[in-house]
């Protein structure tokens, strides 16, 4: 099964399909675990050198990755205070607290995807 894109603290009571059966999250090196998960760390995360500057230019932002949004805001801080959208899990968590860290008391808008976005950003 896979929870992508509907959080990572909801209870998907599996026991009652497969009793006895855990979650595994499948993650990059620097992935994190929520409780009564097991954790895989398949990748690693290499960061490119990219110039991010274009990013000031933005005011919306939807976030597929934590430490994507993390990269981008600590070359580019302006964007931290843009909008920003996300899903429910563990994206949602991380850009929270830096944002927070950062002074910004106002957390991403959750959506389902990145495609409502897209839709929500045409209108």
């Amino acid at each position: 099964g896979c929870s992508e894109s509907l959080g990572e603290r909801e209870d998907f009571r599996l026991s009652v399909i497969r009793p006895h059966s855990q979650w595994a999250k499948w993650t990059h090196s620097g992935g994190e675990a929520v409780e009564s998960e097991f954790l895989v760390k398949t990748y690693e995360l290499l960061p490119q050198k990219n110039d991010l500057r274009f990013l000031k230019d933005y005011k919306e932002f939807f976030w597929t990755s934590g430490s994507q949004f993390e990269l981008c805001v600590k070359e580019v801080p302006e964007i931290a205070g843009a909008r920003h959208f996300c899903g429910p899990g563990h994206t949602f968590t991380r850009v929270s607290k830096v944002l927070k860290d950062m002074g910004i008391n106002k957390p991403p808008q959750i959506l389902p995807h990145y495609e409502y976005w897209l839709e929500l950003a045409k209108k």
